[in-house]
């Protein structure tokens, strides 16, 4: 899958809400309209991580081997914190062009930082729809990420997964309720 549809899908849907948070709360735009407007759009916009997950479960499923798993999620945690700012700014900046030029430079310094960081793992959204964020170390050594709905993820196993991005994957969909994503052949 294209790292750019990955990338920017997700960006926008992690991004999507602070985004229509900042335009109601701050107001940045001439005229209530255009605020309304725009923070509908960017709540539209969260729509495209369910296209960005449809689109990798489309692709090959790999089992991902791994010796060691840990469980991430107060990753997303930190990136909420930092969402917090430009909310801050937005609340207090009124219309002093300094303070919303200001916000506006921090969102885009944190959006190359999320895309080049290849951080798509953290996203509101996708942990909204029931997804945690786990760091599986293979058997071969690597450490990935890995997006599943599991409440649980045994320390040595086999996940069947799509790849989103290098280092990032998603856990593949059960074959019908209760049944585990691990092939029959890779079972302990």
């Amino acid at each position: 899958m294209r790292e750019a549809f990955v990338g920017g899908g997700l960006l926008l849907s992690a991004f999507g809400p602070l985004a229509a948070i900042v335009l109601l709360a701050g107001s940045p735009l001439p005229g209530r309209w255009w605020n309304v407007a725009g923070a509908v759009l960017m709540l539209a916009l969260t729509g495209l991580a369910g296209a960005v997950l449809r689109a990798a479960r489309a692709s090959q499923a790999v089992p991902l081997r791994s010796a060691e798993v840990r469980q991430r999620d107060s990753e997303l945690l930190s990136l909420l914190g930092a969402q917090m700012v430009p909310v801050v700014l937005a609340v207090f900046a009124g219309s002093d062009p300094a303070r919303q030029l200001a916000m506006v430079l921090y969102l885009l310094i944190f959006a190359v930082v999320y895309v080049r960081g290849r951080l798509y793992y953290l996203n509101p959204v996708l942990a909204l729809a029931g997804y945690r964020i786990w760091e599986l170390e293979l058997e071969n050594g690597a450490a990935v990420r890995l997006l599943s709905r599991a409440e649980f993820l045994p320390q040595r196993g086999v996940v069947r997964a799509h790849r989103l991005a290098p280092g990032v994957f998603i856990a593949a969909r059960r074959d019908r309720p209760g049944h585990p994503t691990i092939p029959q052949e890779d079972r302990p």
